[in-house]
């Protein structure tokens, strides 16, 4: 059993962003466990946090795509479904082999239609030009309500005295 690479989950971190998707992982740092089954929107950044406050160097041994609402229902039925070998928290005392095969069941049960993840490719090495989905964003609406906001502030902020009138700010002697 081999861990995913840091290509990989860079990859995997690419294809969750252009798809507005998320994904259930299977963390450990030896393939016969303990392993830590989680789930997030940026499998990078989870993978560094979780490396903060482990000695041993984690891996990424599995990634399961889909949407928000199901990565949540996946990952609570896979916990429950494994609460039996439940260390602490999210994480189990099993192999990453008998993980992986529970996050399946999991997904055969609750997921009926699999999820196919559009076909998007990603930037390789070899810079191959790709075709992106971008994800829909209100952007403009947003800056356009923040610069009306910083406008409406500033209005506020009292204007410096003149040269005039600037004695009678300064401070007592």
């Amino acid at each position: 059993m081999t861990p995913y690479t840091p290509e990989q989950v860079s990859t995997i971190d690419k294809l969750i962003r252009a798809n507005g998707i998320g994904v259930v992982y299977i963390v450990a740092h030896d393939p016969a466990g303990p392993v830590k089954i989680g789930k997030s929107t940026f499998l990078s950044v989870r993978l560094d946090g979780l490396q903060t406050g482990n000695p041993s160097q984690l891996y990424v041994f599995a990634a399961f795509l889909a949407s928000h609402g199901q990565i949540r229902l996946m990952e609570a039925r896979t916990h429950a479904a494994l609460q039996g070998a439940r260390l602490r928290g999210e994480w189990f005392a099993m192999p990453v082999d008998e993980a992986k095969q529970a996050c399946r069941a999991a997904i055969k049960r609750y997921r009926p239609t699999a999820f196919k993840a559009p076909d998007v490719q990603i930037e390789g090495r070899s810079g191959t030009s790709t075709q992106k989905t971008k994800k829909p964003t209100n952007r403009s609406a947003f800056r356009a309500h923040y610069k009306k906001l910083v406008k409406e502030m500033s209005l506020r902020v009292p204007q410096c005295p003149s040269k005039a009138s600037r004695n009678k700010w300064a401070l007592p002697k």
